[in-house]
């Protein structure tokens, strides 16, 4: 049983994170997924900054209960600042 499935039957609230579309180089190829629950994480997009701003949002969204579809558009350059990460 895939983890999704599992969270599922348990009755777990969770975000299904995909990463939609990738330009250039980047840690991950477009498809990849993580799932986020209010206390663990499952997979990773990529690490850094761009995971734990996605990570943010689906524990903002789960907080707020929300069951909405969301699409963020993030970009990754070597200006952005190491928030996290190494």
């Amino acid at each position: 049983m895939d983890t999704a499935a599992e969270l599922r039957t348990a009755r777990v609230p969770a975000v299904l994170i995909t990463l939609a579309a990738v330009r250039g180089h980047a840690p991950r190829e477009a498809g990849a997924k993580m799932i986020a629950t209010a206390d663990d994480l499952f997979g990773t997009i990529g690490g850094g900054n761009l995971e734990m701003t996605a990570l943010t949002r689906a524990r903002e969204l789960l907080a707020e209960r929300q069951a909405t579809p969301e699409m963020l558009t993030l970009r990754l350059n070597d200006k952005a600042p190491a928030k996290y990460g190494r």
